[in-house]
């Protein structure tokens, strides 16, 4: 049987914000109390695209994002935040390709996305004080703190 030797790197971009996306899911989601899919379908679409790459490619970006959030994010974020359940939703892809993550809870929304390449890169915007979706009239929150 002939190995696969298909570069993970070389897909095209949609799959590559969809691995990106469930890494951030996965990883970033795990430092909360608990986290709550709003969009299982999108999830579960996210989650076989990820499993279809090597082992050592899912090793290296989860080596990567954790790195991200223990190092960077981490210490941006309020401690009351983290030990909340809070809402997870995948936004559409941006002009560059790359699908963010959005974690809520009362008061708190991050916004996480990442670059794939050989050298991954993550951003996060973390918005504190947020109204709540009927306070606000479905409108977009300020600009938070860039992590």
């Amino acid at each position: 049987m002939k190995k696969n030797t298909k570069n993970m790197l070389s897909i095209d971009n949609n799959a590559q914000a969809k691995f990106m996306a469930y890494v951030i899911y996965m990883i970033v989601g795990s430092y909360f109390k608990a986290t709550n899919c709003l969009m299982q379908d999108v999830e579960y679409n996210l989650e076989c695209v990820y499993v279809s790459g090597t082992e050592k490619l899912q090793m290296f970006m989860e080596d990567m994002c954790i790195s991200f959030v223990e190092e960077l994010l981490l210490p941006k974020l309020p401690l009351e935040f983290i030990n909340e359940i809070v809402n997870v939703t995948f936004l559409e892809p941006d002009k560059n390709g790359r699908r963010a993550v959005c974690f809520e809870a009362e008061g708190y929304r991050l916004v996480v996305k990442a670059k794939y390449s050989r050298d991954p890169y993550f951003i996060a915007d973390l918005y504190i004080d947020i109204p709540s979706e009927t306070d606000r009239g479905g409108e977009a929150p300020g600009e938070g703190a860039a992590a």
